[in-house]
């Protein structure tokens, strides 16, 4: 049959009696071993001479469902290398509050990993920003001992951490992280403040120019400072623009363009706002029988449609992981002179734009990459913002981030 002692292990320390009190809580008193030694509990020193003690109260696991107090007489003493009074170090006491055994401590941080302070305050009985205090010094712990995993294929993208300025003056892109994805383990490595070149800089500096020089593969979004800092620190990756933003791009230029056309033909107004805008950016083969009878009549009335729907659908063959550099640049010609008849100011910009970056757009059919793992974790950063009703501390929203999507949790820590 098990008891107490069994169950419950306490290095230097001996249960010297327990019993369910009057309040339903479990109470374990301890008796310390006259052998083990007075450790400083700041510095670590040994303290030559004890000059008080007083009785210490701490939260232990519960024992089924009983909540459970280990009750002890803890050491005080002059501290040399302080120049202090300080209790003793004990050796199961939590190093992130003094009110907890590290045992329960641990199980709180695991509860924290899952859910909300506030849920788990509620769940557990503990108070809420003493469990703050727990998982905020426990991911600081772990960050601490962090070393960031050799990588070759990167993902790079921003998210915005909070709406409201922090201090005086603070520009939009501070108001924004910059996350660093590993693409193979899909997994976030890196939070930067901000969403400047120094940002991204800040990752590249950290791991060293030998390890930047392992990547291969940046893929990110049109952002100017992460292309400053990706063509300084790593010249010899190959830099991938994410076709998702600049299709986002020229959807934006296909809804403007088409605006257009109904402005300069001074008819059917009508269509050029309301539900029918999202029709024109729809492929072909998605639309309804409905939609699709619509955009016949429509282009039927008007001819300059039919060139905007002939660029939009070969717009989605641009993208298709079969193509190659050659026939991705001959849908790209052909698109041009389609762009040149309609003569839509909108869809001109956006291909001035993209055959400027076509260095780096090319580069997506030779790696088959995009930055859609970061755009993921986006969402997945967002809900973890809503659920807590925001993050006053970024360094500490950081570390969650990293703790929920990274490796800053109880799975990979040591």
């Amino acid at each position: 049959m098990l008891n107490l002692a069994e169950l419950n292990s306490f290095v230097g320390y001996e249960i010297e009696e327990d019993f369910k009190g009057s309040d339903g809580r479990i109470k374990i008193y301890l008796r310390r071993n006259n052998d083990l030694p007075v450790i400083c509990n700041s510095c670590g020193h040994e303290i030559p001479k004890v000059r008080s003690q007083y009785l210490s109260r701490v939260k232990h696991l519960p024992i089924f469902e009983y909540k459970t107090d280990l009750i002890f007489r803890r050491l005080k003493g002059f501290c040399v290398n302080c120049k202090k009074y300080r209790s003793e170090q004990v050796p199961f006491l939590s190093r992130q509050s003094p009110h907890l055994s590290n045992q329960y401590a641990y199980w709180l941080s695991r509860l924290c990993e899952i859910t909300t302070i506030k849920e788990a305050a509620e769940f557990c009985g503990v108070d809420d920003a003493t469990l703050w205090r727990v998982d905020f010094k426990t991911l600081k712990e772990r960050f601490s001992k962090y070393k960031i995993p050799d990588v070759s294929r990167i993902s790079v993208d921003e998210v915005c951490a909070r709406s409201h300025s922090k201090y005086a003056g603070e520009g939009r892109n501070e108001k924004y992280f910059t996350v660093v994805t590993d693409i193979e383990s899909k997994k976030v490595i890196w939070v930067s403040d901000s969403r400047n070149k120094e940002a991204l800089d800040d990752f590249f500096q950290r791991i060293g120019p030998k390890r930047c020089r392992k990547i291969v593969t940046v893929a990110s979004d049109q952002h100017p400072g992460y292309r400053l800092s990706i063509k300084e620190f790593c010249p010899q990756a190959r830099h991938v623009l994410d076709k998702f933003h600049l299709m986002r791009n020229f959807e934006d230029a296909v809804n403007d363009s088409r605006k257009f056309i109904f402005k300069i033909m001074d008819k059917d107004k009508k269509h050029a706002s309301g539900r029918f805008r999202f029709i024109y950016l729809k492929r072909a083969s998605q639309r309804t029988d409905k939609e699709r009878k619509y955009i016949e009549q429509v282009m039927n009335d008007n001819k300059l449609l039919v060139y905007l729907e002939l660029i939009k659908e070969r717009m989605f063959d641009f993208f298709s992981p079969t193509n190659t550099p050659t026939e991705a640049r001959d849908i790209l010609n052909q698109m041009e002179q389609w762009i040149f008849e309609l003569g839509a100011p909108p869809l001109k910009r956006w291909l001035k734009n993209f055959k400027r970056d076509w260095r780096l757009i090319v580069n997506y059919f030779y790696e088959k990459v995009t930055s859609s793992i970061s755009e993921g974790f986006n969402n997945v950063i967002k809900t973890l913002k809503r659920k807590a009703y925001g993050y006053s501390n970024m360094e500490y929203f950081k570390l969650k981030i990293m703790q929920k999507i990274g490796y800053l949790n109880s799975r990979y820590a040591n």
